[in-house]
């Protein structure tokens, strides 16, 4: 934790702070990685999309998200995650993203060996998370369709979003009936 700590908040880091925290994630988790455009590239193509899901907080999950993204909390068990989704699970690709892949690749790791018990072609981890997805460019969506702000998570983390990253805490009220 020293470690992660050190990157965000190491002004010679300032630069690449994000790259700095990917490897951490990267060394500490089992998990393996997928990157921001071969998952981008996945979800264009006319091929099997993989399942994804959003650790972060249904506050951060509001302001926005991947497209077709599942919010699913950071604790889930092995238990609760197969009876929540156990009927989707069977040769698919399931890829878990947070704001930077700390929280998801802890997640994907725990649950890795049920997921594969139960059919599960491959479990990733999005690494860099949505910070890394939005420095690419890539779509995010919330409840009132595109979007290119991301939630920080906190104001160190948020240090981590990638220059000219547009930032926003504020979460996007759900539609009602009869909103356009």
């Amino acid at each position: 934790m020293l470690l992660l700590l050190t990157c965000v908040s190491n002004p010679l880091l300032a630069a690449d702070r994000l790259s700095a925290i990917e490897s951490v994630v990267a060394l500490r988790f089992a998990v393996s990685d997928l990157e921001a455009a071969d998952l981008q590239q996945r979800l264009q193509s006319k091929l099997r999309q993989p399942l994804l899901f959003d650790t972060r907080t249904s506050e951060e999950f509001a302001v926005s998200h991947l497209p077709e993204a599942m919010r699913i909390d950071a604790d889930t068990t092995p238990a609760a995650f197969i009876a929540r989704f156990g009927t989707l699970l069977p040769g698919q690709e399931l890829v878990f993203y947070c704001s930077v892949g700390m929280r998801s690749a802890s997640l994907a790791s725990q649950l890795e060996a049920t997921l594969l018990q139960h059919g599960v072609r491959s479990v990733r981890n999005l690494r860099g998370g949505i910070f890394r997805w939005q420095a690419s460019g890539y779509p995010m969506f919330n409840s009132e369709g595109q979007t290119d702000a991301v939630h920080p998570y906190n104001r160190r983390w948020g240090k981590l979003v990638p220059a000219g990253g547009r930032i926003s805490t504020r979460p996007v009220p759900p539609k009602t009936e009869g909103q356009p």
